[in-house]
């Protein structure tokens, strides 16, 4: 049981990594700058699976994530 909380415990992070490789993005600074954020305080979100809605909302806009790859990950 406790391997299935560790895949889901990053399930968030996770998947922003794929959004990001998807928007050619390869540093997580370039993310903090695009949404208005410090590289120190996205490094803790990543590192603690500790983003919230608006979070989400901001990093999605700025990836442009298509809607589809967002349906996709509200599923799992």
């Amino acid at each position: 049981m406790p391997r299935i909380k560790e895949l889901k415990k990053n399930y968030i992070s996770d998947t922003i990594e794929k959004w990001m490789i998807d928007a050619h993005m390869k540093q997580k600074k370039d993310l903090a700058e695009a949404i208005g954020m410090s590289p120190q305080l996205i490094g803790y979100k990543f590192k603690n699976n500790a983003f919230d809605y608006g979070d989400l909302l901001d990093i999605i806009e700025a990836l442009e994530v298509p809607d589809d790859e967002i349906l996709k990950a509200m599923k799992k």
